[in-house]
């Protein structure tokens, strides 16, 4: 693998279940160079995470309330 590759693949496994685009994101954050791009960056990545933790409350919800009766806890 070259080093080139390394990076990327580091990421993808990082982002494992996270958005499929983030690993490229988190490239693009570790070779800017620029400060103001970089917050643009970061803010994107806040919605990705803030959308992902919606998407898992949101299916934890639906199991809960799908449980039958028996299976839940007192």
């Amino acid at each position: 693998m070259s080093r080139s590759e390394e990076p990327h693949r580091k990421h993808a496994e990082a982002a494992e279940g996270l958005p499929s685009d983030l690993p490229l994101l988190l490239e693009e954050i570790e070779k800017e160079p620029v400060p103001e791009k970089l917050l643009t960056l970061a803010i994107k990545l806040q919605k990705m995470l803030q959308e992902k933790r919606s998407r898992e409350e949101a299916a934890a919800a639906r199991k809960e309330v799908s449980a039958p009766d028996w299976v839940k806890q007192p």
